[in-house]
């Protein structure tokens, strides 16, 4: 990632810094899906797997996909919310 400033510009230097990290002046609105998360559904460019957008959209996806887990293993033991719904020990690791 390039980044230049001269010092003509360094009066508007919090706005230059915001519009370089902004993905939508690089990339478009059409990154993002319906629910402001990355993905290349809609996007209509191929992504070179080599860039930051690319590494970011895949660590979109494996949180995601965390999420799904981590939901499914939530119904599968009944725990709705947390550690103390069930009154159960965080601290004490089973060794089983």
């Amino acid at each position: 990632m390039e980044f230049s400033i001269y010092s003509d510009d360094v009066r508007d230097f919090d706005d230059a810094v915001d519009r370089k990290f902004d993905i939508r002046s690089e990339y478009g609105s059409t990154i993002f899906d319906d629910r402001g998360k990355l993905s290349v559904e809609n996007f209509e460019y191929t992504v070179e797997p080599q860039t930051y957008l690319a590494v970011m959209i895949d660590l979109q996806e494996q949180v995601d996909n965390l999420r799904k887990d981590v939901k499914q293993l939530k119904k599968i033991v009944g725990w709705s919310s947390g550690y103390d719904d069930h009154g159960w020990d965080k601290e004490e690791v089973s060794s089983e």
